[in-house]
């Protein structure tokens, strides 16, 4: 037998107080009219709220004890409906499909109105028929508190999040190359490499590239002069700093050597571990053991002798490191001069 007393009004639950007696929906859940509680179904209202967690989704409207909440896409991060919802500016996840996607306007600088259409950053229009998106920040002070009202453009949900990024330090061989990857959770904003808080341009060991919401930055053959702190700035927040630290490829150079021609000259250069293949070159004809040249090998140390020193351009090589030697010839004769002759060391890249 149910009594009267047992069915509650539209809203409100059973609960037990001494007797039976009725209270008001929990603010999760929804009991819409004419739905009537009976006590041998549940202690709580029928239907839960939906919660709007869905990717790109954000609640629209909170809903009350007899309607569900409803929910919109959030614009400001680039999402727009998936399906046509029944009203244009929010959803009702109980009836209806409320799944958002990633919307890509024309111009990569376009950016969503509130009614989802794409705006040029010039356009300047005020009246939308869909509400701005409005957070509501709480901050407290002593014996005070308040409640603001800032726009989204202001707000948490408009920071770039970065999904995936290099890691703090990289270390690395001069000549090898390496490519700095940062994944975006939204690639709506302008962005722009920073080298030591500066202005990155391309150069010709540095390109940048776009894949998909990933913006990559490759430095190939990378010097001395690559050292430095790198990141990303996409709208005014920057990514994790990732520092370069690029060890030498020679670890001993060779510097300005003086010989008279003809004369027997030993250069000897080193490099950062025993196994790198180094090549000696003369006028870019890579150089073999023959009756004049004999080259040697020690561990690290690498060794390039010339029995009948000639005045001609010499250099080494180390993977694809070329280093420079400055050789001086002297003539055998009287009246000869000076003779410059520059050698490089390279080495061939086995990374």
């Amino acid at each position: 037998m149910i009594l009267s007393r047992d069915i509650p009004k539209t809203a409100q639950k059973n609960v037990l107080r001494g007797g039976l007696d009725a209270d008001t929906c929990s603010l999760e859940r929804y009991q819409p009219w004419p739905i009537k509680f009976y006590t041998n179904v549940s202690t709580n209202c029928i239907f839960l709220k939906s919660t709007c967690n869905e990717e790109g989704q954000v609640i629209y409207d909170k809903g009350n004890r007899n309607t569900d909440a409803t929910c919109r896409c959030d614009y400001t991060r680039g999402y727009d409906f998936l399906v046509k919802s029944l009203n244009p500016c929010f959803c009702v996840p109980s009836k209806e499909d409320c799944s958002c996607y990633l919307k890509t306007c024309p111009k990569s600088n376009d950016k969503l109105s509130p009614d989802y259409k794409c705006l040029h950053d010039e356009e300047n229009i005020t009246v939308y028929e869909c509400k701005p998106i409005i957070y509501k920040r709480v901050s407290t002070a002593v014996n005070q508190s308040k409640t603001e009202n800032i726009s989204t453009r202001q707000s948490i949900s408009n920071k770039v999040y970065f999904i995936d990024e290099p890691p703090s330090n990289i270390y690395l061989i001069e000549g090898q190359t390496v490519e700095l990857k940062y994944k975006l959770l939204i690639n709506r904003s302008p962005s722009v490499f920073l080298k030591n808080d500066k202005f990155l341009p391309e150069m010709k060991n540095i390109e940048k590239a776009v894949d998909g919401l990933s913006k990559i930055l490759k430095i190939t053959n990378v010097t001395s002069n690559d050292v430095g702190g790198y990141c990303l700035k996409v709208a005014d927040y920057k990514s994790r700093l990732t520092t370069l630290y690029i060890k030498p490829m020679f670890t001993l150079k060779i510097y300005t050597h003086h010989c008279t021609e003809g004369n027997k000259i030993e250069l000897t250069c080193s490099v950062y571990t025993y196994n790198i293949e180094v090549k000696w070159y003369k006028e870019n004809n890579e150089l073999h053991e023959c009756k004049n040249i004999s080259i040697t090998s020690n561990g690290n140390h690498r060794t390039l002798i010339i029995v009948e020193t000639t005045a001609t351009d010499y250099f080494v090589k180390a993977k694809n490191v070329e280093m420079e030697m400055s050789l001086t010839v002297k003539g055998n004769f009287i009246d000869s001069v000076w003779q410059h002759t520059r050698f490089r060391t390279v080495m061939t890249n086995v990374f």
